[in-house]
């Protein structure tokens, strides 16, 4: 599967230096110093200021904290205090709006101190013209909280208000999530079978599903997704064998410590310091430790990264196990028995373990040697399995080499082939659909914002040395200024639900700016479940306006050398 295989006159097009390109035009070879003008001129626009502050009050409204009353489990803490409305939202944001749950439905529940996401299931059958479900179901995980965090980096407060709020919830949430050595997607909950604990969804009566049981025949299937996971022998039988796995179809659910939340912890307790230097190293030893080499299996679907890669695999557990002990509830079960190698999750524990200080150790090197393969193999989107989007490996592995500080041989080839694949997806985005203009493809995901957000991000992450070296610098610039032009004109805006929690970001007027919410994960079977937020969307939205205005094409530090931007008053500035 290429990636733009559908339009290789777009590539040529793409690579082909146009008349007063870089080449050609001093105005592309400034000075260093000039990325503080180019800040300046920026700021001056009103429309990227207002939607960037509208993004955050996004955030601090959609937080999940107790409020008094019955209100939406996207705003209200279920757990706490008098409650939440127990429903199944809409897929459209702006309704803040949903059906109750169906009878015999268990109440809607979430936690306090996170951000609100939606399981779509099944759209294969039945979706809306976009591919959303039209009913979703609430999820809390680790993974919505971890990743909005990121971009609050970015953004100070004069005083101490919901942005400071907000991280404080938020950090405290994501400790909720550790599981034994390492954190899981889900926290940890009395079994629906005593005297067991396991991890899974709140909002998915789980034990139904052993209902479901006695349709399972021996030796059947699973669906097929890429070629279907492979499946480790004897792991259909022992699923409903309750001498071997006493939790039943719950196991579905209750899987291991994985990779990418770790990694995703590691990263928040870095950014904002909320753990001990030795509790962070020791993730860091968890993940070192759990690698593509010498295994009993293998999952046919990652067979581009070869045998014995080396990179780091999804699951924390040893798929090596008797079957006995990988069913055993406390330490989670492996999906379909077998680990396998994803390249969105390597690329989010590069970064982690480049913020934490192992730029140089050899296993993060040759792992980056093995994305950068990957990259020139076209191997992605498809080598996310957990991550169908097309835009996610761009935006996590320029992440992780600008922020995480990584660098390795062949890292600029493959940068410079990801610069010359966005341009081209932008440009045949355009040919496909003109009122797309500015905007890029999301693949597997049929939305455009969290796309164009995710190629926003890596394109400035990338800065601007890459595309002049390719004779790509005007073209690089220019689908940086559209990309930001389409999020400027694809939100949506919605009534503040809660001013009084706003604090300095409230000013009278001030509406909500929300994005269609995109795909930011799937479950193994791709087709089966995929996981859309619209805080998450907003937050991507929110941290390509940020380093828009701080100019990050220009410069070359990264998140823990940056002065940022400050918020008071309902005013954007820039941080001393």
């Amino acid at each position: 599967m290429k990636w733009i295989a559908l339009s290789p006159l777009v590539l040529v097009a793409t690579m082909v230096t146009s008349p007063g390109s870089a080449a050609s035009d001093p105005a592309t070879r400034k000075p260093a110093e000039d990325r503080h003008a180019v800040q300046l001129q920026r700021m001056e626009s009103p429309a990227v200021h207002d939607s960037l502050l509208q993004g955050l009050v996004t955030l601090a409204d959609m937080r999940v904290i107790d409020r008094p009353g019955q209100h939406h489990p996207f705003y209200d803490s279920c757990d706490t205090g008098d409650g939440c409305l127990s429903m199944f939202p809409f897929e459209d944001p702006r309704l803040v709006s949903g059906l109750p749950t169906p009878p015999l439905w268990p109440l809607v529940r979430n936690y306090p101190g996170e951000w609100s996401s939606s399981i779509h299931a099944l759209t294969q059958y039945i979706h809306t013209p976009d591919g959303q479900a039209p009913i979703t179901i609430p999820d809390s995980n680790m993974f919505v909280t971890a990743s909005i965090l990121y971009p609050l980096a970015f953004i100070t407060e004069a005083d101490r208000g919901p942005l400071h709020a907000m991280i404080q919830d938020a950090t405290a949430s994501i400790r909720h999530y550790k599981r034994g050595s390492a954190y899981s997607f889900w926290r940890e909950h009395p079994s629906s079978t005593p005297p067991y604990q396991v991890i899974g969804p709140l909002n998915i009566p789980v034990k139904l599903l052993d209902i479901l049981a006695g349709s399972i025949k021996s030796g059947q299937k699973m669906p097929e997704d890429h070629g279907g996971p492979t499946v480790r022998p004897g792991w259909v039988e022992a699923i409903l064998d309750k001498s071997v796995n006493p939790v039943g179809l719950e196991s579905f659910f209750n899987i291991p410590p994985d990779a990418d939340d770790t990694a995703l912890a590691m990263i928040a307790y870095r950014l904002f310091p909320d753990a001990q230097a030795q509790e962070v190293e020791a993730l860091s030893q968890v993940l070192l430790d759990h690698r593509d080499v010498s295994r009993a299996f293998e999952d046919t679907r990652d067979r581009w990264k070869g045998h014995n890669s080396g990179a780091f695999l999804t699951w924390l557990k040893d798929e090596s196990l008797s079957i006995q002990e990988a069913f055993r509830p406390g330490g989670g079960t492996m999906p379909f028995g077998v680990n396998n190698v994803d390249c969105v999750v390597n690329a989010n524990v590069l970064f982690a373990l480049g913020l934490n200080g192992h730029r140089d150790d050899p296993v993060v090197q040759s792992t980056l040697g093995v994305l950068n393969r990957a990259i020139d193999l076209e191997a992605w989107p498809y080598c996310g399995l957990y991550y169908p989007h097309k835009m996610m490996l761009p935006y996590t592995l320029t992440r992780a080499y600008r922020d995480g500080g990584l660098r390795h041989p062949g890292m600029n080839q493959a940068l410079g082939r990801i610069v010359i694949r966005l341009l081209a997806d932008q440009k045949e985005t355009k040919m496909l659909d003109p009122s797309r203009a500015g905007a890029f493809s999301g693949g597997f995901d049929r939305t455009y914002d969290l796309s164009t957000a995710l190629a926003v991000n890596a394109l400035l992450n990338i800065g601007r040395d890459i595309p002049r070296e390719l004779g790509l610098l005007d073209d690089y610039q220019r689908a940086i200024e559209q990309g930001i032009q389409y999020l400027l004109k694809s939100k949506m805006l919605m009534d503040v639900q809660y001013p009084e929690s706003l604090g300095g970001l409230y000013q009278p007027g001030i509406r909500a700016a929300v994005w269609t919410p995109g795909i930011f994960f799937s479950a193994s079977v791709q087709k089966a479940a995929q996981w859309r937020s619209e805080p998450y969307t907003a937050a991507i939205v929110v941290e390509a306006l940020a380093k828009y205005l701080l100019a990050w094409d220009y410069g070359s530090n990264n998140i823990m050398q940056v002065q940022g931007l400050q918020v008071a008053g309902g005013e954007l500035t820039f941080a001393d």
